[in-house]
């Protein structure tokens, strides 16, 4: 309106004075004063912002980048001790030092390689495209692999409201006749659902053909169409505006047929909806009489109507019962329902009106017919999905440019909570008004409802949620989103409804728009997560084993032993043995519990300094099983070198293998988990056989310094496995214990 000013700071969302750059005048005349083009443009500032956003490294990203430089670290103190002491053990006088240097140099080098797990880029690739796989069969497509793991240490959720946590479907919930008042079933576009009285008695479709005419007036005062599914449209969908298109739901649920009610109500005039008239006419012939069928607001069409319908009679629309509907009207809104007004008046011939007539000169004597309630639906198992969340310690937060009761009431609905406090909402305004340290303060909430803010805002919100350390995922869908996308951990964009330029933006498009495809992407990002540090930590206490059996193979080399492994054997422990299963293990589905624990803390490393002792104390267990294997067997067993390196090798495999079994789990093997995997068990059957490969042909054997065990000789790699094993599982039931 060209006489309202604003004389304060407010939202884009407020400010109902301006023309913005990308809207679309639908109707009407006007003249505008040019304040700002290009870059100075709402759109433009989001263009510009955007720009500046700087986009850092997943969580998963800057975890692999610390383990890379802690086994670089390692490795690089691993060479250099195994350097001096194969120097120290290997120089003698009539070994040259250049050569003593050389040996030493090839021997710590080729340790130190092999003690780095060198799968480990094929084998995180592999876990991240099974995820994205796994999630494109649910609806979710990750345009980026490292943001498969985001989502699984998402902390916090930043949701839209409009067709994510609801349908996107408003549907008609309320009728009220001034003597009768029903409720509507059913949700969506589907016109399936009954009208039930106030006891919750069904409505038979002989009394609802006695009131027919409240249903049709909705119908013939719009234009919106629902149509059935098709070749391009799973589910019944809409033409035309969304609140038009559910008054014809609302007709075909009482079983009258929309294409015959168009066809015998001849269309004659159209006064279209307007910011200021706040309703629409429509004008139509039917039987020789000339009707019009108007809705809009309450205050408004009542203001036009001079009677009622009461029960079939036409009667006076006096104080008392403007006032009763009004009440009714009222006590609608408090539930979040958008209420609109219907009414209907018969003219005397079809001169009395046409479309050069201004709305005033028709819009007057009409006969109030009813109201009728609607809302935009809840999503179904969205209520599940946000309780789903909460079991899994996530924050969840609406953030919407709707209006604040609305948004409420439908974080109401769909579960929101704030424990025993009440859930907290704040318009755009009030942030506006908060600084940065206030936002950061709401963040101890469980739930926000933030409504009828601006791109900007919504920018601000995710920026100081990331500050506060939080794993921030938001959704979105149009133009007016990106910059939130773009600053947010994980930007999710809507498929169906979402803009290109929101899909651009994000990481992973949401296919259906539904909340809980977001909370079942988190549960596949968490199982990643967890699958990916099983084969760390199963990778590095292998290496661990291997490097503290060539340190045993010092000591009784002092004794006159051989060596009890060399290098080549090293990488072959790697290669042969466990590349297959390491790889197999990211196929493991999650644990039941996943769901339940804390999202993983971004500053708790998987090498950490309790991971640390872990892997120093299986290290140690599974290097003693490979060196007792080799002492048994060469001076109890076959008692050749080259047969009791094939045991010391065969018994590192055995124990990696227990490892990697008893990593999967935090509870006990010997459970139902122990089976759901078969592409592991199916690797170990492959990895057995190749072992078996290099140790008993001849041809392969001689190149890896192997030589056939007896049957006897598998007993002591056997035995160091057990003993492994029990260690992995005596730890459990003391951690158990203790819990």
């Amino acid at each position: 309106m060209a006489e309202w000013i604003i004389h304060e700071v407010t939202t884009v969302t407020n400010q109902d004075n301006c023309v913005f750059m990308g809207a679309t005048v639908a109707s009407g005349n006007a003249y505008a004063l040019v304040y700002g083009t290009g870059m100075n443009t709402a759109i433009g500032r989001i263009a510009k912002t955007s720009d500046q956003i700087e986009t850092g490294l997943s969580p998963l990203q800057r975890e692999l980048n610390e383990l890379a430089k802690m086994l670089t670290k390692i490795a690089g103190m691993i060479a250099m001790g195994l350097f001096v002491v194969n120097l120290l053990l290997t120089t003698h006088a009539d070994t040259g030092w250049f050569n003593a240097i050389q040996l030493s140099i090839l021997f710590a080098i080729s340790v130190a390689a092999a003690c780095i797990p060198q799968g480990l880029p094929a084998q995180i690739s592999v876990a991240l495209s099974l995820g994205v796989g796994r999630m494109a069969k649910k609806k979710a497509v990750v345009k980026k692999l490292s943001a498969v793991e985001t989502l699984g240490s998402t902390t916090l959720i930043a949701s839209d409201k409009t067709g994510t946590l609801t349908q996107n479907e408003m549907t008609i919930t309320q009728v009220y006749l001034i003597d009768r008042e029903y409720h509507v079933t059913g949700i969506g576009y589907e016109p399936k659902g009954s009208f039930l009285d106030p006891k919750g008695k069904v409505v038979d479709a002989k009394t609802l053909l006695t009131f027919k005419g409240v249903f049709q007036d909705g119908f013939l005062a719009s234009n919106g169409r629902v149509n059935p599914p098709d070749q391009n449209h799973a589910n019944w969908y809409a033409l035309g505006d969304p609140t038009e298109a559910a008054f014809c739901t609302v007709l075909m649920k009482a079983g009258l047929d929309p294409n015959e009610r168009e066809d015998h109500f001849e269309r004659l005039a159209e006064y279209t909806f307007d910011s200021v008239r706040k309703r629409m006419t429509i004008v139509r012939k039917h039987k020789g009489k000339v009707i019009g069928y108007m809705k809009g607001a309450v205050e408004t069409v009542l203001a036009v109507c001079s009677q009622v319908n009461l029960n079939g009679q036409l009667k006076p629309l006096d104080e008392s019962l403007r006032q009763q509907i009004l009440n009714k009207a009222q006590e609608y809104s408090a539930q979040a329902l958008r209420v609109i007004a219907l009414a209907y008046r018969d003219f005397p011939n079809e001169g009395a009106v046409n479309d050069a007539q201004p709305p005033d000169a028709v819009e007057s004597q009409f006969v109030f017919a009813g109201l009728m309630a609607m809302i935009d639906p809840p999503r179904t198992g969205v209520k599940e999905a946000i309780d789903a969340a909460y079991r899994a310690h996530i924050k969840v937060m609406i953030i919407t440019g709707d209006n604040a009761e609305t948004a409420y009431a439908i974080g109401k609905q769909i579960g929101l909570k704030n424990g025993e406090s009440d859930l907290p909402m704040y318009t755009g305004d009030d942030i506006k008004r908060k600084t940065d340290e206030q936002l950061k303060a709401l963040t101890h909430h469980r739930s926000v409802i933030f409504a009828r803010v601006s791109p900007d805002d919504k920018y601000r919100l995710v920026r100081v949620f990331g500050e506060m350390g939080h794993v921030v995922a938001v959704t979105g869908d149009g133009v007016n989103d990106t910059l939130s996308l773009k600053k947010a951990d994980i930007g999710i964009a809507m498929g169906k409804m979402g803009s290109e330029v929101a899909k651009e933006a994000a990481e992973m498009i949401i296919l259906d728009d539904h909340f809980a495809t977001i909370v079942s992407a988190i549960k596949e990002g968490r199982t990643i997560f967890k699958n990916l540090k099983k084969t760390i930590l199963s990778s590095i206490t292998s290496n661990n084993g291997e490097l503290v059996c060539v340190l045993f193979g010092f000591v009784g080399i002092a004794f006159g032993l051989p060596a009890p492994i060399t290098a080549v054997q090293i990488l072959a422990v790697d290669l042969v043995g466990e590349m297959l299963p390491l790889t197999a293990l990211t196929f493991d589905p999650g644990d039941k519990d996943l769901m339940s624990e804390e999202p993983r803390k971004l500053d708790e490393h998987i090498i950490n300094r309790h991971s640390i002792m872990n892997l120093i104390f299986y290290g140690f267990w599974m290097g003693a099983a490979g060196f007792f294997a080799f002492i048994m067997v060469y001076t109890r067993g076959t008692g050749t070198t080259e047969a009791a390196r094939a045991a010391a090798y065969s018994a590192i495999i055995l124990c990696q293998f227990m490892n990697i079994l008893s990593r999967r789990t935090n509870r006990t093997i010997f459970t139902g988990y122990l089976l759901t995997n078969g592409f592991l068990w199916g690797s170990f059957l492959i990895s057995i056989a190749a072992v078996a490969a290099l140790i008993y042909l001849p041809s392969i054997a001689i190149w890896f310094g192997f030589a056939p065990m007896s049957l006897n000789d598998w007993l002591y790699p056997v035995i160091g496995a057990a003993v492994f094993l029990a260690w992995h599982e005596l730890r459990k039931g003391i951690e158990k214990i203790k819990d």
